[in-house]
């Protein structure tokens, strides 16, 4: 009998799998979000998966989303979809592109390795990864929410962020504390040299202290300028930001804020009154002839009319600068304060005069706003 053949079976390598995904938006819209989103993907950084973002076509709508693992940013904007997907592309890469074109924009891809933008005559191909390694936030469940004006969170923001503390080590100081009674919004931060306390009459519901991190706030500050209402949700570990076509969730710092209450003097008695615009200057003229601002200790010569601010370095260069004041003391004093963190006060005082409360040159001032009650900075005196 004749020999059966058996046909040898080829295993077909596996195909990547097809997700389909097609879009087409305004480039200047898609430029703005991609911009929003990118605040949040880290400029370097190791894991691959971090410098995407995530672009999802929903019917009548693009969601697009990046993320650091502590943070996430999406951004909702109009689009046509007639194929619903999802596709991964290097933040920084599509928003160089984006940018750069005008009219509209085709985004599509027919698989999780490429995906094609083009607009006009132009196009390009970018590399992709996998929509299931991007990072993911667990299901939020707030026990807080509230809604606060734009412009009322930019002022919060700007009055205390300069005060966050940079060291590592004290991380619990990296951001801003946040706590409300029912009747008082309190906003504080501090790097333990100066200290901000911004309270506002606010009726919100009542929350124990929050740690936001300094990342979260910078970010917060710079996506939400523009817009009327920002609701915000607290749960047990995060916080959320949401306006309309946009969401930033952040986690909280796990950590114990200072009772700056034992820190703060309140009942400091001497008074010490000068023109904002004025003391700025003079910090910057006095403190010229050093080569860091951030290095300069600076003298002040209090007396009944009159403020001397006095620098001298170990070089033998020593300048001064003599500004009118008033002050409630009896005797003449002389204090020193670092001079960028006293700069750094001033500029952050809205109204036209600076209060500055004292009680010794040994122990903390107090700065006071005039216009703004609700305002106090602590600062440190060092030695001069």
């Amino acid at each position: 009998m004749p020999a059966v053949l058996k046909k040898k079976v080829v295993k077909a390598a596996p195909a990547a799998p097809v997700t389909g995904f097609e879009a087409i938006m305004l480039a200047k819209v898609l430029a703005a979000a991609v911009k929003t989103v990118c605040l949040v993907t880290p400029r370097f950084t190791r894991i691959p998966i971090l410098k995407h973002i995530r672009i999802a076509a929903r019917s009548g709508e693009v969601k697009i989303t990046g993320s650091d693992l502590d943070m996430e940013i999406t951004a909702t904007i109009p689009a046509e979809t007639p194929v619903l997907g999802t596709v991964l592309v290097e933040g920084a890469l599509l928003r160089n592109f984006v940018a750069k074109i005008d009219g509209t924009v085709l985004i599509s891809a027919t698989d999780q390795l490429h995906a094609r933008v083009s607009a006009g005559a132009s196009a390009v191909v970018f590399p992709s990864l996998p929509e299931e390694d991007f990072p993911r936030i667990d299901d939020f469940k707030s026990t807080v929410n509230f809604e606060i004006g734009s412009s009322v969170l930019h002022d919060i923001i700007k009055k205390t962020q300069f005060c966050i503390s940079e060291e590592e080590t004290r991380y619990y100081l990296n951001g801003i504390c946040l706590h409300c009674d029912g009747k008082t919004l309190i906003a504080e931060a501090t790097d333990g040299h100066r200290l901000a306390e911004y309270a506002l009459k606010i009726p919100l519901p009542a929350f124990d202290k929050i740690i936001v991190p300094h990342g979260a706030v910078a970010v917060v500050d710079k996506a939400t300028a523009k817009i009327g209402t920002v609701c915000v949700a607290i749960s047990e570990s995060r916080i959320r930001f949401t306006a309309p076509d946009l969401d930033i969730t952040s986690k909280l710092i796990d950590g114990t804020f200072p009772e700056t209450s034992r820190v703060i003097p309140r009942q400091n008695p001497l008074i010490v009154t000068v023109d904002r615009d004025t003391l700025k200057a003079a910090i910057k003229v006095v403190a010229a002839s050093s080569r860091a601002l951030v290095k300069v200790h600076l003298g002040l010569d209090i007396s009944a009319s009159e403020v001397k601010l006095t620098y001298t370095n170990d070089e033998g260069i020593s300048s001064h600068q003599v500004i009118d004041a008033t002050y409630s003391g009896d005797h003449p004093m002389k204090i020193g304060f670092n001079a960028r963190y006293l700069h750094d006060i001033a500029a952050h005082v809205d109204g036209k005069t600076v209060e500055m409360r004292i009680r010794s040159p040994q122990e903390p001032m107090t700065v006071y706003d005039a216009k703004n009650p609700g305002l106090t900075y602590v600062l440190m005196p060092v030695r001069i």
